[in-house]
């Protein structure tokens, strides 16, 4: 518990009072603080006089008599002031006890004192103050009497003579100089009264009489010299005498002595203590302890995070308008043991490389050894062990015991990459002798961490930007009100847990690690101390807390606040009496006193829970009589805390703040992340980005840079995979921002809270609450911000205002909100309305439709835990959902992606609101609902057939999971009622495919279903095992980025159209769907081709590029296998139509036609002419055992022969859809980018399906490829002209046949213009007829 008053000034209060009036009660104060004087001289009596309460005791004092002339009173007092505040620089306990007693505010009045001795005595207090970081409040400078003073008290010290009356230590008074030269101002005063020479009198007067064994005393003269040694003054008072003794202190053991001794000879230029040495040393190394980490404040809003935040930095309080979005700042932290006492935000910035050098060379310089552990070692055991992810923490420890680093200096060549006249050096950063010394005057350089300190915003809306952050590389401080919990408002205590919960639950999704149930340190701040005060309402939160978290994964990291251990928070049995006699009335607090539940009850209020209150009762109550004596509570209030109670309006005045800090730099330095040496290599790449002036860089110019900077350190590794663990290393601690996933991989952020966050939460905010300069610019646009407000609809019109200040950079802006699912385009209504986005996280509550109990519906839950329904036997009661946890963002993204897919595919206009949307993928109408009581999502098809929805739904949830929530995984559930008791149970649905495969049934509760009433139960969910008599259309590509993309929609639009004067449903062959595990997939797909009616290849670059390096007797292509079975089955005439379609370059965020013309690379130069012997035979072999007549150029056609000859077949020319979109504009016109989005997948489908409602128009007999005429062999035909093998065109003349199925397929290469004619693409002009076909675009609907 926390003292809430000084148990010295309770004691003396009355006796002080009097002391102006009453003789007898002056002496006895005078006597007193004589004696708190002389104690507080041993420096092992300052920290408990503190915590009773002498600072306290002593502010009151002179506030009251100071101006007075009780001058002796006032010099004992400032005495006993002086002394405790040695230790200032030393003890984090006494510089809280100093904020919080009112000390320093006095300082100014002691320098305009009339009694000299008090004016000095103001000095040395200041002095000390400035060297424990209390000069940030207030800067005290000196003036030269006082400081002249101090000189002359050095010089009667060293001469054995008293000062003011006193006798002084050479080490107090050089600890005075010490502190004093912290301010610049003063260090030229101190010089100016001869402080240097006096100083090095000092030294050599306890050299000579006393030897090496003061530690103290040499620890104090040393600081002084080093802090005054860069001065000309103090260079000109150094002799060669003094230079001689300095060195010989050069290996002093004492390794503070060593570092300042080492600094003043590095100033004065000694040839022996020459710094560059071990700053070589230094550079000669491949890495060295970095220590960063990153304290991340999150909460809900208005509880305080942004006043914790400046009370950790000591600004003063102040309100504070709600944080929009985050803020992020570096502060410098340093161990609780290192000399520095607080924190404080960086101002001066250094490169990284030179800063981490000049600290190793500092350490290098005091004889200090390097940490073991290798961070690149690690890396080298995932890469050899196959693991791509994150570094688990068996791998660290990997790393720990290897010696990589000495291998890789000992080793070190040319790197990979390296051109002949590239050097292998050591990396070497500027040497900077001052940023050295500065090092090695810092004691705790070694040990001081900084911190990315970040300011989470609370509101909810902006939940869908942080999960882009959130890493285990850092520390989480949980905020909350604790009014919330204490006030008996039900509804604000469930608020208040449940938004705990759900940052307990958000930190170890994001954090916990694969290999163990571990994540990041957790510390749970309750706020409002000020109004929630009493140490009784602390231990209460606590058991709430307790009670309602006990099981969480996360709540065994959560760090306890142990009260009774603590240094900073002073408790005592008086404390506790003082307390206990206020709140209950007691006439006295000994052992005969008992406290009965109905006092415990009344004093929390009717509101308070009776239940906890109780159960509180009863865990004090150890001896079970119903009563609780005061041994038992006394006792009960030490208890640890669950939180740490806080007043942010006090900062470091409430001591439960500076230890806070303490735990936090305790539980930051075990982390094994702070153990792991970094590679120089890293590090300067890093400066490099950060001086690179970009905001945004792609991952090949970032592996520029790296090669630039000295990597690949690795040959295991190589430059991609080296750079990969890199920017995970870097974005883990905040430095910039870049995912693995493959939509985001190719873009790193340099700035992220600058150019990510600061820009989208101008649009992702509480607009009622956020009111920027821009917002109230923007609402003078009433129609587009009404849309963006009430409709979640952001129209373009608005980002020129909202993004004012990044106007040269807001296409890539968008472009990037639209890769991390914060805006989803939206498909224009009209030829010309302007693009506009669905903001998904801004999107209201509303109820679209009532849901037809008789439509098919399933669940989909999410878990961490992978194998969660294994430990339920697939089956979870629905009644248990309450305890699961889905992150707030993952519903308003799935929704958005979901939407976008709809788009794409043809879906009819979408419906959403906060929780509920209504979308259709093709024709399958569907009703996806966020059901936040159950913790889970809630799908209802409107269709018979569920099963592509579902599939494709699972397919969308995943893309955005592995966007940044990797741990989590999500289930799809069937639901069933029990007969009896009709409780409702969820059934896995991958559990009810596999006992329905094996011919096993499920028991739901007490009942059994066997695997046949499983399959009646659940028949349209279940997929077909079987492959089809036939297909209408065989889809044939090779997997890549764009190239499985466009198969993909493809497959999604056709599957849901159908076919002839019967309606019935087109049938397609698609791999990812009809393809079944255990099975010949070779042999299934070529019978699949054989028995279909056409056949579309994707003939690509991208598929074209292992057929360039095809070998005679390499193995066999299957996409190569396919392209020759479907020239075979033409040839044979069991083909109906074929109908490539070919890609050239697809270009990524490139100006220029989207798609280049696959003719343009030359592509068929690049094949090789010799034949694919075991593709060849294997594709004989099948069609002999299938009663087919291999032609006989089977044997004979050469691989450049198979795509030549397929490429003759009528063609779907994409880059012709692209022509007409505005190619000529420049990279930043992406307003056209997701226009095209929303009609090539259907152009391509409808081709497909014309081509195919074309070939029912021929022959049994005939094929849709006819014989071409002579002269024309090497030459394919589309539209109006024949396409030569160079992209050139030429007229054709045709047969009467050929002319009937020109008119079928005429239009393939064009698009439907908007009045549902045939055009060249006039519904895809954008605006000005610029466009950028975005493959990040395509990407990010994935």
């Amino acid at each position: 518990m926390e003292a809430t008053q000084s148990k010295l000034l309770e004691k003396f209060k009355e006796v002080v009072d009097k002391a102006q009036q009453d003789e007898n009660a002056l002496r006895r104060v005078e006597s007193l603080m004589a004696s708190c004087w002389s104690r507080a001289n041993m420096p092992s009596n300052v920290q408990p006089l503190c915590k009773d309460g002498l600072l306290e005791l002593c502010a009151y004092i002179l506030n009251k008599y100071l101006d007075t002339d009780l001058h002796e009173l006032c010099k004992h007092t400032c005495g006993a002031i002086y002394n405790c505040s040695r230790r200032l620089p030393y003890s984090r306990v006494v510089r809280q006890k100093m904020l919080s007693a009112g000390i320093y505010p006095l300082i100014p009045r002691f320098f305009s004192h009339p009694v000299w001795m008090n004016r000095f005595y103001g000095t040395l207090i200041s002095a000390h103050c400035a060297a424990s970081g209390l000069s940030s409040h207030q800067k005290l400078v000196c003036s030269l009497e006082s400081i002249e003073w101090l000189c002359t008290c050095l010089s009667n010290t060293l001469e054995n003579e008293s000062f003011g009356g006193s006798s002084w230590s050479i080490e107090e008074v050089m600890s005075a100089a010490a502190s004093l030269c912290t301010l610049p101002e003063n260090r030229a005063g101190f010089l100016e009264k001869d402080g240097s020479s006096l100083s090095l009198q000092a030294l050599h007067q306890v050299i000579e009489e006393e030897g090496e064994e003061l530690e103290e005393e040499l620890r104090a003269i040393t600081l002084t010299l080093a802090r005054i040694s860069h001065d000309k003054l103090f260079k000109d008072n150094c002799a060669s005498d003094d230079i001689e003794l300095l060195e010989s202190l050069m290996d002093h053991e004492v390794i503070a002595v060593k570092s300042n001794i080492m600094s003043v000879l590095a100033n004065v230029g000694s040839e022996k203590a020459s710094l560059e040495a071990a700053f070589k040393q230094a550079c000669e190394c491949a890495s060295a302890k970095w220590n960063r980490s990153q304290l991340s404040i999150v909460g809900k809003g208005r509880v305080g995070k942004t006043a914790f935040v400046r009370a950790i930095l000591q600004k003063p309080f102040e309100h504070t308008e709600s944080t929009i979005g985050m803020e992020g700042m570096t502060c410098e932290v340093s161990s609780v043991f290192s000399g520095k006492m607080w924190w404080k935000e960086q101002t001066q910035f250094h490169s990284e490389l030179e800063l981490v050098q000049a600290r190793q060379a500092a350490a290098f310089a005091k004889g200090m050894h390097m940490a073991e552990s290798d961070l690149l070692s690690s890396l080298e055991y995932e890469a050899e062990h196959g693991d791509d992810g994150d570094l688990s923490d068996d791998s660290w420890e990997r790393g720990e015991k290897s010696g990589g680093l000495e291998d890789r200096k000992r080793g070190r060549g040319k790197r990979e990459g390296e051109g002949e006249g590239q050097s292998s050096e050591p990396i070497v950063s500027q040497y900077k002798q001052d940023l050295v010394v500065e090092c090695l005057q810092d004691e705790g350089s070694d040990d001081s961490i900084v911190f990315e300190l970040w300011d989470y915003g609370g509101q909810d809306v902006f939940y869908a930007l942080f999960h882009l952050f959130i890493t285990r590389f850092g520390i989480f401080a949980v905020l909350f009100n604790m009014e919330d919990l204490i006030t008996g408002d039900k509804k604000l205590q469930k608020e208040c847990l449940d938004f705990i919960e759900f940052w307990l639950s958000t930190i170890y999704l994001h954090t916990s690690q694969s290999s163990s149930e571990s994540c990041a340190p957790i510390v749970i701040v309750g706020t409002h101390k000020d109004i929630i005060s009493h140490p009784l309402h602390h231990l209460y939160v606590s058991r709430i807390l307790h009670r309602t978290f006990f099981d969480h994964l996360a709540w065994p990291h959560v760090q306890v606040f142990e009260q009774k251990s603590s240094s900073f928070v002073s408790a005592s049995s008086d404390d506790v009496d003082d307390w206990l006699k206020e709140k209950f009335d007691l006439v006295d607090t000994d052992s005969s006193s008992t406290l009965e539940l109905d006092e415990l009850q009344s004093f929390f209020g009717e509101y308070a829970d009776a239940e906890l209150v109780k159960e509180f009762f009863e865990s004090v109550d150890t001896n079970k009589d119903g009563r609780i004596s005061m041994a038992e509570f006394k006792a009960a209030t030490f208890e640890n805390l669950t939180f740490f109670p806080v007043d942010n309006t006090r900062g470091h005045a409430d001591p439960v703040i500076p230890h806070i800090l303490s735990v936090i730099e305790q539980v930051a330095m075990t982390a094994d992340y702070i153990q792991q040496r970094v590679p120089y290599a890293w590090i300067k790449c890093l400066d490099s980005i950060k001086q690179s002036g970009k905001d945004v860089l792609n991952l090949r110019e970032v592996e520029e840079i790296a090669l630039k900077s000295g990597m690949p350190m690795s040959r295991k590794l190589g430059l991609a995979k080296e750079v990969e663990g890199m920017l995970d290393y870097l974005h883990n601690l905040g430095r910039l921002m870049h995912h693995k996933e493959k939509s985001l991989r190719d873009y790193v952020i340099a700035r992220p809270t600058e150019f990510v966050i600061r820009p989208a939460t101008q649009v992702v905010c509480e607009h009622d609450l956020h009111k920027t300069a821009q917002q109230l610019e923007a609402r003078k646009m009433t129609n587009e911000w009404k849309s963006l407000t009430q409709r979640a609809v952001l129209s373009r019109r608005l980002l020129p205002v909202l993004w004012k200040d990044y106007l040269p950079q807001m296409d890539l802006l968008e472009l990037l909100c639209v890769k991390y699912g914060i805006f989803i385009p939206l498909k224009p209504a009209e030829k010309d309305d302007s693009m506009s986005f669905l903001v998904p996280t801004l999107l209201r509550e509303q109820q679209l439709s009532k849901v037809d109990s008789q439509a098919l519906s399933c669940f989909l839950l999410f878990s961490s835990d992978a194998e969660f329904f294994r430990g339920q036997n697939g089956v979870v009661a629905r009644s248990e959902l309450t305890g699961r946890f889905v992150p707030t963002s993952l519903f308003a993204s799935v929704i958005g992606q979901a939407i976008a897919w709809s788009q794409s595919t043809g879906g009819m206009q979408h419906k959403a609101s906060k929780t509920e949307a209504m979308l259709a993928f093709g024709k399958h109408r569907f009703l996806l609902q966020d059901l936040r009581a159950e913790k889970c999502f809630k799908l209802v098809i409107f269709v018979q057939n569920p099963m592509s929805v579902l599939q494709r739904l699972l397919k969308i949830i995943q893309t955005v999971i592995d966007r940044c929530m990797p741990r989590l995984r999500c289930f799809a559930c069937l639901e069933e009622t029990a007969e009896e008791g009709g409780e409702s149970f969820l059934l896995d649905y991958d559990t009810i495919c596999q006992q329905v495969d094996n011919q096993q049934g499920i028991w739901v509760g007490t009942s059994h279903l066997d695997w046949s009433t499983l399959q009646h139960k659940f028949s349209p969910w279940l997929p077909s095992k079987a492959l089809l008599e036939s297909y209408d259309v065989f889809l044939s590509y090779r997997h890549g980025p764009f190239d499985s993309e466009l198969v993909e929609k493809t497959h999604d639009i056709l599957s849901l159209g159908i076919v002839g004067e019967e309606g019935r449903r087109l049938e397609i062959f698609y791999d990812q769907v009809r393809l079944k595990a255990g099975r010949r997939f070779d042999h299934d797909f070529m019978r699949a081709l054989s028995c279909s009616v056409g056949a579309v290849p994707v003939i690509s670059l991208d598929a074209l590029q292992r057929m360039f390096v095809n070998q005679p007797d390499g193995p066999e292509d299957h996409v190569l296998m396919e392209w020759s079975l479907i020239l075979e089955l033409q040839a044979a005439r069991r083909l109906k139509f074929c109908l490539p379609v070919l890609i050239g370059r697809v270009c990524k965020d490139e100006g220029g036609p989207p798609i280049r013309s696959f003719f343009e690379d030359d592509p068929f130069s690049r094949l090789p002419e010799h034949v694919p012997t075991k593709t060849v035979a294997e594709v004989k072999s099948f069609m002999l055992a299938h009663h087919l007549t291999p032609s006989p150029d089977l044997e004979r056609r050469t691989v450049r022969d198979i795509v030549k000859l397929l490429s003759k077949n009528v063609a779907l020319l994409l880059w012709e859809a692209s022509i007409g979109h505005g190619s000529a504009g420049g990279p930043g016109t992406l307003d056209v980018h997701a226009r095209e989005l929303f009609g090539l997948f259907d152009h391509i489908a409808n081709s497909i399906t014309n081509a195919l409602e074309a070939s029912r128009l021929w022959k049994e007999e005939e094929t849709v490829r006819d014989v071409p005429r002579p002269g024309l062999t090497q030459d394919s035909w589309v539209g109006e002209h024949a396409v030569n093998a160079d992209g050139t065109r030429s007229p054709v003349s045709t047969s009467e046949e050929l002319e009937k199925l020109k008119k079928e397929v005429s239009d393939l290469g064009r698009f439907p213009d908007s009045k549902g004619g045939r055009g060249r693409g006039e519904w895809w002009e954008g605006r000005g007829g610029r466009s950028t076909f975005d493959d990040a675009y395509v990407r990010s609907n994935c």
